[in-house]
């Protein structure tokens, strides 16, 4: 696709400015995108080519580049940028690539896979070939230095999905949006407790 197969067919909906920008927007799956005139949009996921989904930081790993303890999107995003003629060829190890469409407003949070809007620390990203959306799920996460302590505990929803959301021991928390949102959301990796919460009959 980056190179040309879906060219001269009118798909284009915006260009951007950095290939670091949305390779993580492809990620995240959803975003909002502020054009030169100010004018903010916010485009939500549409689909995807179908490709399995390859996590660049474990190449960088691999590579020695980064230390696995030191993953995050904050290390990932640095090592692009101090080596920009490197960036295509790393970013080409992900054959998975996530389809957009715009939404017809900015209000209100981004819309997730099941259509609705997600609220910070209560929609979650889940494996939809194995929950519903629109279940209900405790959460518990510990804290990264002290698994003793707990950073987050509470009721959550299954309302969108991920390339990289595989089984049912992972899910991803939507935090929000914004740079605090973002910095909070690069360097969560944090083992807890996930119980699925369905009524008795």
């Amino acid at each position: 696709i980056e190179d040309g197969a879906l060219a001269n067919r009118g798909l284009e909906m915006i260009w951007l400015d950095s290939p670091i920008d949305l390779f993580f927007l492809h990620i995240q799956g959803s975003g909002r995108i502020i054009l030169e005139d100010n004018k903010e949009i916010r485009v939500s996921f549409a689909g995807k080519n179908g490709h399995k989904y390859f996590p660049i930081g474990a190449e960088l790993v691999r590579m020695g580049e980064i230390e696995k303890e030191n993953i995050s999107l904050q290390s990932i995003t640095r090592w692009l940028k101090n080596h920009p003629k490197k960036v295509r060829k790393i970013l080409n190890k992900n054959p998975s690539y996530i389809f957009f469409r715009i939404q017809d407003s900015v209000l209100g949070g981004p819309k997730g896979a099941q259509g609705s809007a997600l609220f910070p620390r209560r929609s979650v990203a889940i494996d939809s070939n194995i929950f519903n959306y629109g279940y209900p799920f405790w959460i518990s996460i510990n804290d990264r230095a002290n698994r003793r302590e707990k950073i987050l505990e509470t009721l959550v929803f299954g309302q969108d999905t991920g390339s990289a959301i595989k089984g049912p021991l992972r899910i991803d928390v939507f935090l929000g949006s914004g740079r605090e949102a973002k910095i909070e959301a690069g360097t969560m990796n944090n083992l807890g407790q996930l119980f699925i919460l369905l009524p008795r009959f």
